[in-house]
């Protein structure tokens, strides 16, 4: 692929997470055309479907929070607790939970393969910054790698739609008190239902 092309095709990606972040899935491909500084049929030549930029969206997520994770466990030979707290405050800052529901609503379609490979590469490696966490007594033994995800993930999500701008001014506190409950020595979890 040319430079350009590349250039225009990650610009749509991006266009893409954000406009999902502002408005949901059901975004229309034109304004997210429109935010990348392209025309729609160059939208169309690079994502032929709805499905096709949503899965594209979905692989750079997993890739940053890839990142995100190898960083962490890199982090953990020096300084777990600070590891730990840049871990789940990138994870924040990445915004995951509304992208994650605009992603995850994808209207019954099963992900594409590339989708699959991307979700367990960043999974085994979240996987093993929880275990990382853990051994530094920052996890409780009974958080699993689904629940973490949707923790994380409904912290980085505004209240509304509406108000994404919200979440920054108490994104700090949020994750503070969310650290807080994690560690061992809390309270029991009741079990999953």
């Amino acid at each position: 692929m040319r430079a350009d092309a590349l250039r225009r095709r990650e610009a749509l990606i991006s266009a893409a997470r954000e406009q999902f972040l502002r408005h949901g899935d059901t975004v229309a491909l034109e304004a997210v055309a429109a935010r990348a500084g392209v025309g729609i049929a160059t939208l169309y030549r690079n994502f032929p479907s709805r499905q096709d930029l949503i899965d594209a969206t979905a692989c750079a997520v997993l890739a940053d929070m890839l990142r995100v994770a190898q960083v962490a466990r890199v982090g953990f030979t020096n300084n777990a607790e600070g590891a730990w707290r840049a871990f789940v405050a990138d994870l924040v800052e990445l915004r995951l939970g509304s992208v994650i529901t605009a992603l995850t609503h994808a209207h019954g379609v099963e992900p594409a393969p590339q989708v699959v490979e991307a979700q367990a590469r960043t999974e085994r490696e979240v996987d093993i910054v929880l275990d990382l966490a853990r051994e530094a007594s920052l996890l409780r033994e009974d958080v699993g790698l689904t629940e973490f995800v949707l923790v994380v993930a409904h912290l980085s999500q505004p209240p509304t739609l509406r108000t994404p701008d919200v979440l920054p001014a108490f994104a700090p506190r949020l994750m503070a008190m969310l650290l807080a409950g994690m560690r061992p020595d809390g309270v029991p979890l009741p079990t999953a239902q």
